[in-house]
């Protein structure tokens, strides 16, 4: 059955942008049990959580090229493809060698999704309903991250950490092939064929630089605080279950937050002031975790807060660049989002194994979040983008 209604069309997306958050968070998830089969450190643990983001810093951009010459059909196949394999593969493993090649395969095929997901969503819907649809589409990650974060540990004490693996393989088969069998664009969208491999212009390029390094910020800061509250609650005296479900507030949260904001940004506008109340507000979390105190409630305050600021990113991303630039653009926006998505894990695992506190990794995904209130004078005025505030 073919989709055609636009609302039909999101519900597809929202599901495999849920497979995405399930694959992402998996080794967070079950790290102390992953740690101590595949006997790792920290330093090697990070590289695992960080390595399925981290083929978008070469592959984003050719990722976005590949979309616009193929179609976005193929592309979404051969990426839901990928990252059924690479799972496979990672949930197989008795090595860090394999173990690293699955997260890497099924990272690239993550890559190609990320770039577009949101392309794919602004082809289908009108400047009116972007942004909450936008909303929508963005909540469904953190929404899969959530349910691996409650789901994956306890499926690990019936069938091992091998088997709750397997089960985000599955996941990613089925989004498979519904994608073949249920998608096709939207009748307005352009043909591949007529499409020129490099469409962006140097104006484009320009209005994408500052939103790109705000969001490399952004999911600095959020990796940061996914990969390593698990380990500090379980170091705290928390099973890997509870840790898990304490966690995922910061997850929970943003599938309501997300549409809210979405709906609120289409309204009043003031992207900047969104996006610096929205960075202030929610480096208090980080702060506050490794004090002590209700870990939920630090993590549900940032849950709810933080996608003010990352809504806004992406909607403006999405309205300032043409639809025949759009995938090309988003490529580039992505390609420092991967930056930040694999280097967080990776130098906040550094950190630790250095001074051997988890705590001081914690505050370090802060100290990034408040980066990001300088970095908004990045962002070139926002507020006379066309069609955006108008």
């Amino acid at each position: 059955m073919i989709l055609t209604n636009r609302w039909a069309v999101l519900a597809l997306l929202c599901y495999v942008r849920v497979v995405m958050g399930l694959q992402l968070q998996a080794v967070s998830a079950l790290a102390p049990l992953i740690q101590v089969d595949l006997r790792i450190d920290y330093t090697d643990l990070g590289v695992l959580v960080g390595l399925f983001m981290l083929p978008g810093i070469p592959l984003a951009i050719p990722g976005g090229v590949l979309a616009t010459r193929l179609g976005d059909k193929p592309v979404i196949v051969l990426a839901l493809a990928m990252m059924t394999a690479g799972s496979a593969v990672f949930g197989l493993t008795d090595s860090y060698a394999a173990a690293f090649a699955g997260r890497l395969f099924a990272g690239t095929g993550s890559v190609l999704l990320m770039v577009l997901l949101p392309k794919v969503g602004a082809d289908w819907f009108s400047r009116r309903e972007l942004g909450f649809a936008t909303g929508l589409l963005i909540a469904c990650w953190p929404f899969g991250i959530a349910v691996e974060l409650v789901v994956l540990p306890f499926l690990a004490d019936w069938f091992a950490w091998r088997g709750a693996i397997f089960v985000t393989a599955l996941a990613s088969g089925i989004a498979l092939v519904l994608i073949l069998l249920c998608y096709r664009s939207p009748p307005n969208a352009v043909a591949p064929a007529a499409r020129r491999l490099w469409v962006i212009s140097r104006h484009e390029i320009g209005l994408v630089i500052g939103p790109s390094v705000l969001w490399l910020l952004t999911n600095m800061g959020f990796m940061i605080l996914l990969a390593f509250t698990p380990l500090l609650l379980v170091e705290r005296g928390m099973s890997v279950a509870m840790a898990g479900t304490q966690t995922s507030w910061a997850t929970l949260l943003p599938i309501l937050s997300y549409p809210f904001f979405g709906w609120l940004l289409g309204r009043v506008g003031h992207e900047k002031v969104f996006v610096v109340l929205g960075t202030v507000l929610s480096a208090v979390p980080f702060l506050l975790l490794p004090l002590g105190g209700l870990a939920w409630l630090w993590l549900a305050l940032y849950g709810a807060i933080y996608p003010a600021t990352t809504v806004t990113v992406i909607t403006l991303v999405t309205f300032l660049l043409s639809p025949q630039s759009r995938a090309t653009g988003l490529g580039i926006f992505y390609s420092f989002c991967y930056v930040g998505l694999a280097a967080g894990p990776v130098v906040a695992g550094y950190v630790v194994d250095m001074t051997g506190s988890i705590s001081i990794a914690i505050w370090l995904g802060g100290a990034v979040w408040l980066l990001m209130a300088p970095a908004v004078l990045l962002v070139r005025n926002p507020e006379r983008v066309r069609g955006f505030s108008t």
